[in-house]
């Protein structure tokens, strides 16, 4: 079981640390503070005096990750994790100056995250308790001289325990820093052998339905016609794959840009209604709706286009499917309405797992991993995914998305 802390976040990147912070909190930590610039993630951590502080490498200012982590230590005591995408031999050799009780590569997972925090706060700790033992230690001056063997003995074990878990620690590092290369490689693979076939497949399904659009034999057609809906499928799925394991953000743009709403979305409808055979009416409305937004819109076309490609698959069809972007503030919401199937009681907590499907599905396609890809997708966007439903009646998704200040 997780022990509980305060964290401060250190890190320049506001998506990036808020989903960090959403995960720290899922694991049941505090979170003090998020800072993005040096001097102000000193002075943050001299106030706040958290036991654990997560270090992104790079900052805004003159400071870097390694100057905040020396100025800190020089007048608290606290454990530092470093979680940044640089790997490179000169910034890691600063980062190793300093000492650090933890390092995560970006792109970091929340298992990853939990496992490292409690390797590290034990760790800590145990030093911290070494520390103080130390103390009385030197302050005894009465001890007897058994005392002082057994004492030192058990300072021998805590010392030899130490070691063993940060030798426990850089392996298990090491060890997960050669699955991601692998697991990088795997996807490169899949792309390169997979997407080709499958894009030749739908080709050639093109032209033998020109073929035999002569002949009208309604059979072949519809055959055809399965397979193609199943390579499209297939192609999807490995999209959404490729693109998670990309991490989103890093693997899609180095930063947000400005897309006008109304054209973006439409966009993205008529790609949805192309794909889906016998897709139902869409309508969209617009409320107060700003007309451009700056986001990671390749993200967020994943989000939006999921989230629609939903709502018209599980459509019955006698209604249109209805979307709906309104505009507040500081954010902007998208509904997504169809009067559908619905998800059953039951299954609504388990929604957003990996292969789960509702036992209302039927024979309606899916693989179980679409909701919770768009929710990880959601994440990177500092964006909240929730949704209302009951069976047979409808389901209505609403993808709050938080909107950049000006």
């Amino acid at each position: 079981m997780q022990s509980r802390t305060n964290i401060l976040i250190v890190e320049d990147d506001i998506v990036a640390a808020s989903l960090l912070k959403k995960t720290l909190i899922d694991l049941g930590h505090d979170v003090v503070g998020v800072e993005v610039e040096g001097k102000k993630a000193i002075a943050k951590a001299l106030e706040k005096k958290p036991e654990l502080m997560m270090v992104d490498f790079q900052l805004e200012g003159n400071l870097n990750g390694a100057d905040v982590t020396r100025s800190v230590l020089e007048k608290h005591n606290t454990s530092v994790i470093y979680v940044t995408s640089k790997s490179d031999r000169q910034t890691l050799k600063l980062i190793a100056e300093t000492n650090p009780h933890g390092y995560i590569l970006k792109p970091f997972n929340r298992k990853e995250i939990g496992m490292v925090i409690d390797t590290v706060l034990k760790k800590f700790r145990e030093e911290t308790q070494l520390s103080t033992q130390n103390q009385e230690l030197g302050l005894a001056v009465e001890m007897t001289t058994d005392e002082l063997k057994k004492s030192l003995k058990e300072l021998e074990k805590e010392v030899e325990l130490r070691k063993k878990a940060e030798d426990q620690l850089t392996q298990a590092l090491q060890r997960e820093k050669e699955f991601n290369n692998i697991k990088s490689r795997l996807a490169k693979s899949i792309s390169h052998e997979f997407k080709m076939p499958l894009t030749s497949i739908l080709s050639s399904i093109e032209i033998l339905k020109l073929r035999f659009e002569e002949t009208k034999d309604e059979s072949i057609n519809k055959h055809l016609g399965r397979v193609a809906e199943g390579t499209l499928h297939l192609k999807k799925i490995l999209s959404n794959i490729l693109f998670l394991e990309k991490s989103g953000i890093e693997g899609a743009e180095n930063s947000p840009s400005t897309i006008e709403v109304k054209s973006f979305t439409q966009e993205i409808i008529d790609d949805v209604k192309s794909e889906i055979k016998k897709c139902p009416d869409i309508i969209l409305n617009y409320y107060d709706t700003p007309d451009s937004i700056s986001v990671y819109a390749e993200i967020l076309k994943q989000v939006v286009g999921n989230l629609a490609s939903n709502a018209a698959k599980y459509s019955s069809g006698k209604e249109p499917v209805v979307i709906n972007l309104i505009g507040k503030q500081d954010q902007l919401c998208f509904e997504f309405i169809d009067d559908g199937i619905g998800i059953p009681e039951d299954d609504q907590p388990h929604l957003f797992e990996y292969f789960f499907r509702a036992k209302n599905v039927k024979e309606i396609e899916g693989s179980g991993i679409g909701l919770a890809v768009t929710k990880n997708f959601a994440g990177l966007l500092g964006a909240e995914i929730s949704f209302e439903s009951k069976e047979n009646i409808g389901t209505k998704f609403i993808l709050t998305l938080p909107l950049a200040k000006n």
